[in-house]
């Protein structure tokens, strides 16, 4: 199952470390600038409960990394709409994402965005570094 985390962050980072570890999935990580650097160097570095894990994840722009089965955005909402291009590649005939509006917007950029939504972090969960992330 291919499944791509678009957003490099606390939020998008996590959950790529949370879905490495399982070694269930063939995993890709939309990242850009430093955090692209950092990622592919040295992978991702989660701190949890006083244990370190490192996971090496495959890193970079979405139209290197091709159709994926899920898509997960974890992008801040004003984010979206700018990102939409960038998601298209990432969506096949079967693709699943996080609602069928963003592959509307994402196939028709034009679509104005128009609505809001929210997401929430793991509690307690933050960024140290582009690769390390605490919890």
């Amino acid at each position: 199952m291919r499944v791509c985390v678009f957003g490099s962050g606390a939020i998008g980072g996590y959950l790529a470390a949370k879905l490495a570890a399982t070694g269930r999935v063939d995993l890709s990580l939309v990242a850009r600038g430093p955090h692209l650097d950092a990622i592919r160097a040295r992978g991702i570095t989660l701190i949890e409960g006083g244990r370190q894990s490192v996971h090496a994840v495959n890193a970079g722009a979405a139209a290197a990394l091709g159709p994926q089965d899920y898509v997960v955005l974890t992008l801040k909402v004003h984010s979206i709409p700018p990102a939409l291009n960038q998601i298209a590649p990432l969506l096949g005939p079967d693709s699943t994402a996080p609602e069928e509006r963003t592959r509307a917007r994402a196939s028709r950029p034009s679509t104005p965005a128009g609505e809001s939504g929210t997401a929430s972090a793991p509690s307690g969960c933050w960024e140290r570094s582009p690769t390390r992330l605490s919890r």
